[in-house]
Parts: structure tokens; sequence; C-alpha cells
């Protein structure tokens, strides 16, 4: 795993998010995420699980264990507000009908999150 001397703290990431001039809803969201991905991947590290940070093939479905925590965490957060994964699409199912998209991704982030669970 990556030490931790080498990753941005979450100041820098913060303050480069609105150098660029990104929302400030959009910070608040990406701050959420990092804080539920950080409390996931403690908890698999209290474990003594190795997360390399392997480049994967890129097929834009997360790979390697740190993405899987990632895309798991954004989707516990709506906005700045944490989530159930079912409360997350349920919101999208009405908003967007039960399409088979929504249904297959639903699937996917349900089998992350039973994946993650038996980590922690």
């Amino acid at each position: 795993m990556a030490s931790e001397e080498t990753l941005p703290n979450s100041d820098f990431a913060f303050d480069l998010l609105k150098k660029l001039k990104v929302p400030y809803n959009v910070r608040r969201h990406s701050l959420k995420v990092t804080e539920k991905a950080l409390e996931l991947a403690e908890k698999i590290k209290l474990r003594e699980i190795d997360m390399d940070l392997i480049e994967p093939e890129r097929d834009f479905l997360p790979q390697t264990l740190e993405e899987k925590i990632i895309c798991l965490a954004d989707k516990h957060i709506a906005g700045t507000k944490e989530v159930s994964i079912e409360q997350r699409f349920e919101k999208w199912f009405n908003k967007y009908g039960k399409t088979q998209i929504l249904t297959k991704a639903k699937e996917r982030i349900e089998k992350i999150q039973r994946e993650i669970e038996d980590l922690t």
C-alpha cells in the first residue's frame, strides 16, 4: 500500500478543487465520499488485508479493492448525507424508472458491498 506521506490530505484536496473552481457542493460530496472510503479501508486494514495500488486494465468498472471501496463509498453518499444502497437506488428508480441499466448497476454495487463487508 502506498505510504500515507505520498497521498494528499483532505485539506490539500479541498483547496485544489477550490482552485480548479469545482462547485462547493461537489467539493463537499467529494470529502464525504473520501470519509466513507477511509472508514471502509480502515476496517479492511484492521484485518491486515493488503491493498496494493495496482492499475488494472480499464473497463470503467471497479477492479481493485481501492476502486471498489471508492465506488461503494460514493454510492453511500447522496450530496453530503450518508444513505443506504437501497435508499440511493430507490431515489434513482423513482426518478428514472426501474431500467435495466439501473437494475444491473444496483446488482453490481450490492455484490461489491458484500465483498467489502466480508473483509470488514
